[in-house]
């Protein structure tokens, strides 16, 4: 089974005095394993939600998320920084976008 993969925008800026003005977001994957998907049918289930289940999806999501942030990355990830690197004639680069 796949990984389930889900695409964030994190924002890079210091929380601080000195903060740009700007977008200064960039996208990051968060990937979900096997772990979550067994978590899948309390999740999903009718009736009253699981509000255990949900607390722990949230902080994996979280931590994943903060985790991800703190890695020095490309803004666009790295398929986008790929796509928009001039390695390839833009016809080339056009195809696969």
């Amino acid at each position: 089974v796949r990984p389930v993969r889900i695409t964030m925008p994190v924002d890079d800026r210091p929380r601080t005095a000195e903060m740009p003005i700007g977008n200064g977001t960039r996208l990051v994957e968060v990937t979900f394993g096997p772990e979550e998907r067994e978590a899948h049918e309390t999740l999903t289930a009718s009736g009253a939600p699981d509000h255990r289940a949900i607390a722990r999806m949230l902080r994996a999501t979280s931590a994943r998320t903060r985790a991800l942030k703190s890695e020095n990355r490309p803004q666009l990830g790295f398929g986008g920084d790929l796509l928009t690197k001039p390695v390839l004639p833009v016809g080339v680069r056009a195809a696969y976008v």
